[in-house]
């Protein structure tokens, strides 16, 4: 298993993107849980181990389940992975 990198976002926040398509992808961290991108065909998930050198990194999307890991390697990416 890879190391994660070391990845600091500003705790308790919450950012609405919304493309030109009409595509909306919100991202939230509380600092505590990880970091939650969440889209309007599902979502991603990263949190690092407070205790190890440990990221894991979840994902669900709704319909294309072939999205899942384009979605997963985005987060992997994210990460440093």
């Amino acid at each position: 298993m890879k190391k994660a990198n070391s990845y600091n976002m500003a705790p308790h926040f919450a950012v609405t993107y919304t493309y030109a398509d009409g595509t909306r992808l919100v991202t939230t961290s509380d600092g505590e849980n990880g970091n939650r991108f969440i889209g309007d065909k599902g979502w991603l998930l990263f949190r690092f181990s407070g205790t190890e050198p440990l990221v894991r990194i979840y994902a669900e999307v709704v319909g294309d389940q072939s999205l899942v890991q384009k979605v997963l390697d985005a987060g992997r990416a994210i990460v440093g992975l």
